[in-house]
């Protein structure tokens, strides 16, 4: 699919498919020639950081950060909570964001 708008960069949010695994996701985006996926939800959790490493979403996840169709990795968390298990699962987000070398959380 060729846009109309050719100076834009496209993507989609799996926010609105929250249901369909990554490789699903991706051929989604793919259809529709949209470049970039913004992580929100995946397999019906929006613990992202978490379902990367699910065996059917990790080669998928390496292979779309690898070309940088993912910039920001969105998570549940909410910066108001202030405690020792909010804070580690900030940084269990951050090491996934790191291993799988996306940019932003």
């Amino acid at each position: 699919m060729k846009s109309e708008y050719p100076s834009l960069r496209w993507g989609l949010s799996t926010l609105g498919c929250p249901e369909l695994t990554l490789p699903e996701a991706v051929a989604l985006a793919d259809q529709y020639g949209m470049e970039f996926l913004e992580l929100r939800t995946i397999s019906n959790s929006s613990m992202v950081f978490n379902t990367l490493y699910l065996p059917e979403n990790a080669p998928c996840a390496r292979q779309l950060t690898a070309a940088g169709r993912c910039r920001v990795l969105d998570s549940a968390f909410f910066l108001a909570v202030q405690n020792d298990s909010a804070r580690e699962e900030l940084l269990k987000i951050a090491r996934t964001a790191d291993d799988f070398k996306i940019p932003y959380i």
